[in-house]
Order: structure tokens, then sequence, then C-alpha cells
């Protein structure tokens, strides 16, 4: 399975907790992500918490998905764990080529920025399939910038 990552990019404050860029992932061929599976995307930064979702745009945890499922998603539970977001399969998921997740909501603190030459906060996109060897996730980029200081 693999995924074309794509971030918006808002320009944000120094200030205490802010939201970071929609992520959006598509599927680049048709594949399935086996049940067991996880996909994490990593920041720059705490993750302080997510944001209720827009009504009616997906389930629980700011996440929302297009494609052969929709929203809710009911093959997915999402964690927040530190400095990563972790998506977690409950059942294998066939994805057709175009079918997309969008990750909102993320917010994150830019006082624990560590970068020094850094404009702002990037995602690193990583996988764990439980079929690696036949069904592995890979993304193309992986990393992206979700949020760039003001």
């Amino acid at each position: 399975m693999v995924f074309q990552v794509s971030t918006a990019v808002p320009i944000i404050p120094y200030t205490p907790v802010v939201t970071v860029g929609v992520i959006n992932l598509i599927a680049a061929a048709p594949g399935n992500v086996p049940a067991g599976s996880t996909i994490t995307i990593s920041f720059k930064s705490n993750v302080v918490e997510w944001l209720a979702p827009v009504a009616g745009a997906g389930n629980t945890a700011g996440l929302a998905v297009g494609g052969p499922v929709g929203p809710p998603f009911p093959n997915l539970s999402v964690s927040v764990s530190s400095n990563s977001v972790v998506l977690s399969f409950t059942a294998t998921t066939p994805f057709a080529t175009g079918d997309q997740l969008w990750i909102f909501g993320v917010q994150i603190n830019p006082g624990t920025f560590t970068g020094s030459s850094e404009t702002g906060f990037k995602a690193i996109f990583s996988a764990n399939s439980s079929i690696p060897a036949t069904e592995p996730i890979t993304f193309t980029p992986a990393i992206m910038p979700v949020a760039r200081f003001a």
C-alpha cells in the first residue's frame, strides 16, 4: 500500500498551542492495509490534544476518510502518544486508487520546538504492516511540512 502525502501549511505564531495543517494520505494504487497494522505520524513537537472533528466530517479524534468505507471509519482507532498520532487498523481495509484519509485538528506546542535553524514543524510518516512481506505500507514523501512560523 503506497500513500501519496499532501499537507496544508498554515502560518502559525509562537503561541502555547496551535493547530497544524490538514494531512491527506492518498492511495497511489489499489491495496490493503492489513488488520493489526499501524500508521504513525510524528511531529517535531509534543502533540497536545485533538480538536473535536467538524460536525459530520468524520469520527472521533479529528479523523475523516473518503473512499470505500466513508465516515465514520469503523476499522480504525486513533491514539496520541508524546509527539505522535497513531492510526491502528482493527480489520483489513481495502483502498482503491485515490481513496483518502484526512487527519486534522492536531494541536502542537511551539514552546517545545527544538530545531535551531528550522522555520516550522514537519510530520514524519511511518507504518508497521502486520504482513510486511506481502502488504508493506509506505509514504511518498515520508516527511512533509505541516506548519510554518510567522
